[in-house]
């Protein structure tokens, strides 16, 4: 749920409403459990009536009552985007409102009759990236103004209003900035300076952080679990208290309000349930507002947490969740999951289709919590940057080594998936260690290394990678792209690659070429490729729930039977 104009809104999908129903209900009706609900938009209907392959992206509603909003609808599910105006009083959008035509684009209000876009103005006019650079001020008569030019070198540009009291705007900026006092900002903009709150410990990392009317709440991460500090400032200074949360979960904030200290938490683990508490960061006070029903039977598994020493000797930790029952022979089927990219962490989650597709047939599962990631902040992240990459895959090859000689799995029973930067992981862990798995699944994949910054988005990681327009930096991300490093003759394991005809992240043709490449040396390979989902290919339930389906016979196929 997400707070809006004193209540709640959601994007309710089921059977009969695949691409959902963009609903509100009052808060009160909410937390009793009896849910008010006001549809605002069926996207389903909206679609069909369109002609249209509608899918809700979201919606920023102009404060401080929130009833007005600029809707973003995706044709097909990327990241491109049409951006209306909606007026949620009267369930429709604004006759003559704003309306921008489809692109990857970012809209902000600033005030009733203006917004601050950035956006693709005339044809050409994107980073290399493939995003906007441009900031403009749009008047609701269609008079622009330009507010800000980046560089064709940059990654994007995007406004943000910020807000003070009453929602009142009072200053904009550019996705570079960072906070100060604002009193400060506005007296003396180059002496003002930024006052440091937090610093994590090397164990933790902050995730997330936000603010609602009068605390500051901070989201991080303990050994690669949750917890949430509230933070409060007074009489010049910073003091914190946790929120009575439970332990050895993943936790993630759902939304903060604007009105009040009110907050929606998200608490999952390998084996319990998803749930959302509702908090008050004033009375420091949480009760589970909702409870997702259990998806398998969770009594048969426990979790553990173990750490592997990767080549350089750094301890990587990775979760095992695997039967109680199972004997340490080597013999349990395991899927290990990894990612190891762009500071994005992988602790804990519930995960239904693992659960009721995987372990109630009596696999395990593990994630690697690689370098590269975010588990322990920036550092985590930074030390396998560029020319360092191959350390991530080193990480990866170790936990397997780890599982093997803990006699959890052996190389017989050990399938990998990893998904967009997790299809580099896989495609690399395949032609670098084709002995250590039976089973690779590689979705949405990067593969060809030397190519991806000519492709749609690709030129935005080069901070991730390098450049390959670079011969020092071509160099080392040759020694490990995959597409490069396949070789005739090598015995690999038989991969399932699967990507989207949608995706404008990732262009499909990675996947494509590598299964080309596979099927020109005559390795065997299976391919899947949906019409339409975008770079998360999961938009549509039902799709999804086939996609997964795909995974798990291929995996059973492998590891199982």
């Amino acid at each position: 749920p997400a707070f809006r104009a004193g209540g709640v809104d959601n994007l309710w999908q089921d059977a009969e409403h695949p691409h959902g129903l963009w609903r509100h209900a009052s808060r009160d009706s909410y937390l009793a459990g009896a849910p008010d609900w006001r549809v605002l938009i069926d996207v389903d209907a909206l679609g069909q009536a369109e002609g249209r392959n509608w899918f809700f992206h979201g919606a920023d509603c102009r404060k401080p009552d929130e009833a007005v909003c600029l809707v973003d609808l995706s044709d097909g599910g990327g990241d491109a985007v049409e951006v209306r105006e909606f007026d949620t009083r009267s369930g429709a959008f604004v006759d003559g409102g704003f309306r921008l035509p489809e692109g990857k684009q970012s809209a902000a209000w600033l005030d009733a009759d203006t917004l601050l876009v950035a956006r693709e103005w005339t044809p050409g006019e994107v980073t290399e990236s493939g995003y906007a650079y441009v900031l403009k001020e749009l008047k609701r008569s269609g008079e622009t103004r330009e507010l800000f030019r980046g560089e064709k070198t940059d990654v994007s540009v995007s406004p943000i209003v910020l807000r003070g009291e009453g929602g009142r705007a009072e200053a904009v900026i550019a996705r570079r900035g960072i906070a100060f006092d604002l009193a400060a900002l506005k007296a003396a903009p180059a002496a003002a300076k930024a006052q440091a709150i937090f610093a994590p410990g090397p164990r933790q990392a902050v995730q997330t952080a936000g603010a609602t009317d009068g605390k500051l709440i901070v989201a991080l991460l303990e050994d690669v679990k949750g917890a949430v500090d509230v933070w409060d400032f007074e009489d010049g200074r910073w003091t914190s208290a946790r929120l009575p949360l439970p332990a050895d979960a993943n936790i993630t904030l759902t939304d903060l309000a604007s009105e009040d200290d009110a907050l929606f938490v998200k608490v999952e683990s390998f084996l319990e349930p998803t749930s959302l508490w509702f908090a008050d960061a004033s009375a420091m006070s949480a009760k589970v507002a909702r409870e997702l029903p259990a998806r398998f039977d969770a009594s048969t598994h426990l979790v553990e947490q173990f750490w592997a020493a990767s080549s350089d000797g750094t301890q990587i930790p990775y979760f095992v969740v695997r039967p109680k029952a199972a004997a340490l022979d080597g013999q349990t089927p395991t899927l290990m999951y990894g990612y190891g990219g762009f500071e994005i962490a992988k602790p804990p989650i519930y995960m239904p289709e693992a659960g009721k597709l995987w372990m109630e047939k009596g696999g395990a599962y593990v994630i690697a919590n690689i370098r590269g990631g975010g588990e322990f902040g920036p550092a985590w992240h930074q030390s396998v940057l560029r020319e360092k990459r191959q350390l991530a895959f080193d990480d990866f090859a170790a936990v397997a080594r780890d599982l093997f000689a803990r006699q959890i799995t052996s190389p017989e029973h050990l399938g990998i998936y990893g998904r967009s930067n997790g299809g580099v992981l896989t495609s690399v862990s395949m032609t670098q260690h084709p002995e250590l798995w039976n089973a690779v699944v590689i979705e949405s994949p990067l593969i060809d290394m030397l190519r991806y910054h000519r492709l749609p988005a690709g030129a935005s990681w080069i901070g991730e990678y390098g450049d390959p327009e670079v011969p020092e930096d071509r160099a080392f991300i040759a020694r490990y792209s995959a597409y490069q490093n396949l070789k005739p003759g090598v015995d690999y394991p038989e991969p399932y690659i699967t990507t989207n005809t949608r995706d404008d992240r990732v262009h499909p043709g990675h996947a494509r070429k590598f299964a080309a490449a596979l099927e020109a040396m005559g390795s065997p390979y299976i391919y899947f490729e949906n019409t339409f989902g975008g770079h998360a290919n999961d938009a549509d339930p039902e799709l999804n729930a086939q996609r997964w389906a795909r995974h798990y016979v291929y995996l059973m196929q492998k590891l199982m039977d």
